[in-house]
Parts: C-alpha cells; structure tokens; sequence
C-alpha cells in the first residue's frame, strides 16, 4: 500500500524518468494506491513547470532502432485509447494498460533522436493520461491520481506545455470531484500558467476546468470569470494553427456541458440561487445531453445526460427529467461510468420522491437500482 507521489520525488532529468518507467506498469493493479492531497500534490504540479525540459535518450546500450513505422503503431495505440474513453467509457482500461510496455520499452531500450525521444514521451503522457480518468471514472482515485502523476512527468520529458496544462486541469477536476477545493484551485492555477503559450483551443478547455475548480471552491466570481476566458479563448480557435489534435475535443457542445456542470455544482452548495443556476445549467448541459447514441462523446453524454436529468428533476421538470434519465440509461452497458452511475442514483433519490404519483419516475428509480446492485454500489 503507497500514496499516489510516493516514490515520485525523482530528479526532473532523463535519470529520474528512467527510473520512474521502471515501475510504471505495476502500478495500477498490483499495488494498493491511496490518493494525495494537499503540498505533496500541488508542489509536484508547481515543480513540472518550473524544471527544466531533459534531454531524452536510452538508459543503456540501446538494442533496437526506432523507426517512423513504430511511432505510427504508438500513434494509432494512443488515437484508440482516446477514442475507446470517447465512445465506451472505462471498460477498455485493462486492455489500454497493455500498451504502456510497448512505449516504456522504446524509451528505454530504442535508439533514437531527442525528437522521437519527446514524440514517445508525449504518446506514454496521453495513454497514462486517458488511463487515469479512466480509473476516476472507476472510483479508484489513488490510481489515477498516479497515473496523472505519471503522465505529467512524460508530458514535462516531452517539452508539452499544452499536454502539461491539460494533465493538471484534469487533476484539478478530480480534486474538486473529491472534495478537495484548495487543491482543485492551486492545480488549475498551474494548468492556466502551463496553458499561456497554448493553441486557444488548449486555454478554452483549460479554463473551463479551472471553472470547476472555482466551483468546488464556492467561488462565484471566479467561476463566471473562468467561463467568460474560456468563451473568449472558444472564438479566438477558429483562427488558431498548431493546435493538438486532443484539443478539438473542446467543442462548443463540450465547454457548455463543462460550465453547465459547475453550476449545478454551485446550486448544490447554495453558492449560486439554484431557481437562477439550475435552468441555466439545464440550458447549457442539454446539447450534450442529446448527443445521438451509438456516436462519439457518448461517455461525456452519459455523465452530462444524468447531470441535465437531475438539474431538471431539481427545477420540478419531471417528464423532461425522466426523458433525459432514460436516454442516459439506454447508454449503458455500451459505456462504463460509475461515477455517472453515482449521479443517477442521487437522481433516482430525488425521483422517488414523486414516484407514488408519477408512474415513470417510478420506473426510473428501479431501473437505475436494478444497474447500482450489479455495480455493488450501495
């Protein structure tokens, strides 16, 4: 049993990567991992900005070439990863973990330039990236915290600030996620600075998250001042060159979904007047919400659709609550999301309030109880 940074206190250098890979594919399964919090956490976030980028090689005598052919394969392993998370949630993680060896060995046994040294290192940060909010989504929080942890540090090897940037704004989500405001605040303020030199699709999305952050920190102001810099950044894309391929999930759809989601955060904590939040949250979730099944986005359209359902099931819209509830369950078992599953529930519990007198809310209640046992969710 270790804590998410333990043993990660390695030199920001070629060496202190190296020996970081060494352990990298254990970790998430043949350990029990317990989540960080507080300065161990943010000072590691703080330090991948300030340490100077290292120069990759092999530990060793390298024993194979590198050719433009395996980074093709590295490419096409990181492209499905991204896409499996897009379109079915956590199921494939223990299939994705597979390709973390095939990289960890390039990096460390492969002869190869700086350049392909950083384009393996950018690949191994994206998989473990994916990887770690794939386990989020899974409730295993101290495995993801090392996983983002991990990627950030092949993020830094790779000289990718917008990478960086995009690693921290998610650790700041999984902070606000389990309570922990001043952490979620510190991390995005490190994802903003790490974002100021990015594609403005990079600081749309960024800033965004940082809203969350705000969010969890009952922090009204700067919640709308993050979501004002993300719409800017948002129009300022349409002009943007070089900007990463993962960035243009930030589509407009995708933003609103993100900023409708903090303001049923902020209803919840009282921040925000929820008869004032809770329809414009509504408003913003509901296009993702409506996302086409059997399509791309289908895993944020679960966790989106179940917060759209609850915002309205909260406003008194139970026909337009159960609609959305139902759309989000049809989702399911295509795409694994116990956290969504969890939002659900707490949705169902508001339902039962009604069911005596509302056959299909009624419905719903059992339905999504029949999905909490086999998940052994209590």
């Amino acid at each position: 049993m270790i804590r998410a940074h333990e043993g990660l206190d390695q030199p920001w250098d070629n060496t202190g990567l190296h020996q970081l890979l060494k352990e990298l594919d254990t970790v998430p399964t043949r350990r029990v991992v317990l989540a960080a919090t507080g300065t161990v956490l943010t000072t590691l976030a703080w330090q991948s900005l300030a340490a100077p980028r290292p120069r990759l090689t092999a530990p060793g005598k390298p024993t194979t070439a590198v050719p433009p052919s395996a980074l093709q394969i590295v490419d096409s392993l990181v492209a499905a990863a991204q896409a499996a998370d897009d379109r079915e949630g956590s199921s494939a993680r223990q299939t994705i973990r597979m390709s973390i060896p095939v990289i960890v060995r390039l990096l460390q046994e492969g002869e190869y330039s700086p350049e392909t040294g950083a384009h393996l290192a950018r690949s191994l940060a994206q998989i473990c990236q994916t990887l770690a909010f794939m386990h989020h989504e899974e409730l295993a929080a101290g495995a993801s915290q090392r996983l983002y942890l991990m990627a950030l540090r092949a993020a830094h090897a790779a000289s990718d600030r917008a990478l960086v940037a995009s690693i921290l704004a998610l650790m700041s989500g999984q902070a606000a996620d389990h309570g922990q405001a001043a952490d979620a605040v510190q991390l995005a303020a490190a994802a903003t600075e790490a974002a100021a030199h990015s594609a403005p699709s990079v600081r749309a999305l960024v800033a965004a998250r940082k809203a969350i952050a705000h969010a969890s920190a009952r922090e009204l102001d700067a919640f709308e001042s993050s979501i004002d810099d993300s719409n800017r950044f948002f129009e300022q894309a349409a002009h943007q060159v070089g900007a990463p391929s993962w960035a243009g999930y930030a589509d407009r759809t995708e933003l609103d979904a993100i900023a409708g989601r903090g303001l049923v955060l902020l209803a919840a904590k009282r921040t925000a007047d929820p008869l004032i939040a809770l329809p414009r949250a509504a408003e913003l979730l509901q296009a993702r919400a409506q996302t086409p099944l059997g399509g791309d986005h289908q895993r944020s359209a679960l966790r989106h659709g179940a917060l759209y359902s609850l915002a309205q099931a909260r406003l008194g819209n139970l026909d337009t609550a159960v609609d959305a509830a139902e759309t989000a369950l049809t989702r399911l078992p295509t795409v694994a999301s116990t956290r969504s599953m969890m939002l659900l529930r707490e949705l169902a519990s508001v339902l039962s309030q009604h069911s005596s007198a509302f056959p299909r809310a009624r419905a719903i209640v059992y339905e999504v109880h029949d999905h909490c046992q086999r998940l052994r969710l209590r």
